[in-house]
């Protein structure tokens, strides 16, 4: 076996995404162009899940358990080189992430959501060493980030229901928000 034959078959192996799925109405579907990409999907109820990866060194982590009346969805785009995204989301929950850039972070998690009160997370990373922990407990809540350019951080927290937030930063923005309501 050649040296090419061979790096092409590591790659492909450390390419190739896992998934685990308990329920009838799992849906995952993972695309990745480039190398050593990471993607790795644990979902139970009607849960569904697309990822998309393109670029180098990506990594995503999910974990989506539905709750009995109630359903989860996650769109994450992921392009560029070294970005890394979390998501672990239950309940009734709906999260679309997209990432462009080098070496960006996003940890999300949601819990809750009853009905047709979802938790909503949209997040927009494009630049360089962004990162952003956001979590959400409790009905009807929502998140909107984005984050342009380079080196900004976002810590936000909601616990509760009906809570929202709408961010924008552009390059060296730090911001640690916490809301509780009912």
């Amino acid at each position: 076996m050649t040296v090419r034959a061979l790096l092409a078959v590591t790659c492909l192996l450390i390419a190739a995404p896992a998934a685990a799925q308990d329920g009838i109405h799992s849906d995952a579907f993972v695309d990745q162009i480039g190398a050593i990409q990471s993607a790795v999907v644990v979902q139970s109820g009607a849960a569904s899940a697309e990822i998309r990866q393109d670029g180098k060194f990506q990594r995503a982590r999910v974990k989506q358990t539905a709750g009995p009346a109630g359903q989860i969805k996650l769109t994450l785009d992921m392009r560029g080189i070294g970005n890394d995204a979390v998501v672990t989301q239950s309940g009734v929950a709906v999260a679309g992430v997209q990432m462009a850039g080098v070496g960006n972070q996003a940890f999300l998690t949601q819990r809750g959501g009853i009905g047709a009160d979802a938790n909503v997370i949209a997040l927009l990373q494009s630049g360089t060493r962004n990162y952003a922990s956001l979590t959400q407990n409790g009905s009807g809540n929502a998140i909107d980030l984005a984050q342009h350019n380079s080196d900004n951080s976002a810590t936000i927290t909601q616990n509760g229901n009906n809570l929202g937030i709408k961010m924008v930063q552009d390059g060296g923005a730090k911001a640690v928000v916490v809301q509780t309501g009912k």
